[in-house]
């Protein structure tokens, strides 16, 4: 009987530490939980507190409040999509007004280019003047 009755203790061992490990767990997991309920509860108020900060107070469901946070910011990105519509607008006639001054650049690159010509024109008349007056145009240059 002792044989069975160490056999007995030794089971009785075994069962005790598993549901000690058993508790253990369980306390770990509870605590886990509260945790959880914790921050769940923190996010609720934080919805609460979003949807009553944009004129939503009262017994309104989460999902009431929660249509309404998105149809606030909804409101919200459709003006600033306007605004950005605006500046699009605005940055396309700066940009028409940028092809007007460019154009109207080209425009003096050609006149400047014409009386570049006409210099090298005028150049080559004083040149044949001075040739023609027997006075070397190379010789004053230096």
């Amino acid at each position: 009987m002792t044989r069975d009755t160490a056999t007995h203790d030794e089971r009785i061992q075994v069962l005790e530490a598993e549901a000690f490990r058993t508790g253990r767990t369980l306390a770990e997991y509870s605590q886990q939980l509260k945790t959880i309920s914790e921050a769940q509860i923190t996010g609720f108020r934080n919805i609460d507190s979003l949807a009553d900060a944009i004129g939503a107070p009262g017994d309104r469901s989460i999902a009431e409040r929660l249509d309404t946070v998105e149809r606030v910011m909804t409101e919200r990105l459709d003006a600033v999509d306007g605004r950005l519509n605006g500046l699009d607008g605005r940055l396309d006639d700066v940009n028409g007004r940028l092809d007007g001054l460019d154009g109207r650049l080209d425009g003096l690159d050609g006149r400047l280019n014409g009386l570049d010509g006409r210099l090298d024109g005028v150049e080559r008349l004083l040149f044949a003047l001075a040739r023609a007056q027997g006075i070397d145009p190379d010789d004053l240059a230096g």
